[in-house]
């Protein structure tokens, strides 16, 4: 999508350009899980990753990450950073820790066993923001050239 966008990164002043929206994916649970293990933390947290192509010269690549969770001590988040290359951008999105200290403050009710389930719950949610990632990447390769 082409035209005025204004990403706002955590913290820091709003970018406001113009441009495009080149491509969009998100770590939301994948819709083959059965509805009844959806109810749990892994479930509450979800990554939204953009790439956007400022109207530069020379060409700039903007990566966008923005964190969702339903939990009152886990505000919503965004990340972003302008890169020269999408070589750069990509390397960025791979090197995101979506379970650093900056997002991840989720403390399970119940202590017995209280590290083994964060451990696992930060386990799905690396695997689907991977997932986004891979999929973001897909969606930003070059047409292949058939003829």
């Amino acid at each position: 999508m082409s035209g005025i966008h204004v990403v706002t990164p955590t913290g820091k002043r709003p970018m406001r350009f113009m441009g495009s929206l080149v491509a969009e994916a998100t770590s939301l649970p994948p819709d083959d899980v059965p509805a009844g293990k959806k109810a749990g933390p892994a479930f509450k947290r979800y990554f939204v990753l953009r790439v956007y192509t400022p109207a530069t010269m020379p060409p700039k690549h903007l990566g966008v990450i923005l964190f969702n969770s339903v939990y009152p001590n886990e505000p919503q988040q965004t990340f972003a950073e302008l890169f020269d290359s999408r070589q750069e951008m990509f390397r960025w999105f791979r090197e995101f820790d979506p379970c650093g200290p900056a997002i991840w403050k989720w403390v399970p009710w119940n202590e017995n066993g209280a590290e083994k389930r964060v451990r696992q719950v930060q386990e799905v949610i690396a695997a689907w923001y991977r997932s986004a990632v891979a999929e973001l990447s897909s969606a930003c390769e070059p047409p292949e050239d058939l003829t």
